[in-house]
């Protein structure tokens, strides 16, 4: 299980990488997906709870109307669950579109195996990311916490192109290219993904005006 945090130390990667596509298969493919999506799921729902307790608790202090903090609560679990599902099927997305271009690219590869380090790749980074997401509640601290994710974000990219040199074989000019298409990829839903979010804000703020 801890040999998912050797893709951090980058003089072993091409090592690990090539020790683990053999043992590509479906079900570790989904399992690491499952814990990964699990671990960011269960820490958002665990604050929106709390998030949600404290403003009835407030509400009920100063004996406003707890319609909105429902319809909020409502709204904050839905969008949570909303977007683990999202985070499920979209990886199988990109993933497929990651393959297709790199196929056309000349990629040797097998699908299955191209998942299978995805899925190591995103179970390393979840406990990460569970840390950035506690950390960015506390004020003070929570305003610098993009600096750490646009550092993993980068360092997302060196993984990314490893993989693609492991698995697919390309070169480092085509692996480029796909690398390119795949941050174009991650730009367009960030821009869905945003309006959602938008989406989800604005009725949340709409709520906290029903008394």
């Amino acid at each position: 299980m801890f040999k998912i945090f050797k893709v951090f130390n980058p003089a072993s990667i091409d090592g690990y990488f090539s020790e683990e596509i053999p043992k590509a298969n479906w079900g570790s493919t989904i399992l690491n997906l499952v814990i990964s999506i699990l671990l960011l799921t269960v820490t958002s729902l665990i604050i929106a709870f709390f998030s949600t307790a404290i403003s009835a608790t407030l509400s009920a202090i100063t004996k406003t109307g707890l319609g909105g903090v429902a319809l909020n609560s409502v709204l904050n679990f839905t969008g949570i669950i909303v977007g683990a599902a999202v985070g499920f099927f979209g990886f199988f997305v990109v993933g497929a579109i990651f393959f297709f271009i790199a196929k056309a690219l000349g990629g040797t590869g097998r699908f299955v195996e191209q998942l299978y380090l995805m899925s190591i790749i995103y179970l390393a980074f979840s406990p990460i990311q569970v840390l950035l997401q506690l950390l960015s509640l506390i004020p003070c601290v929570g305003c610098i916490m993009f600096i750490p994710s646009i550092l993993l974000f980068f360092y997302s990219l060196y993984l990314f192109y490893k993989l693609i040199r492991n698995v697919h074989k390309s070169d480092q000019k085509k692996t480029l290219v796909i690398l390119v298409c795949w941050i174009i990829l991650i730009i367009i839903m960030a821009i869905i993904a945003l309006i959602i979010g938008f989406a989800f804000g604005l009725l949340s703020a709409l709520t906290k005006l029903i008394k």
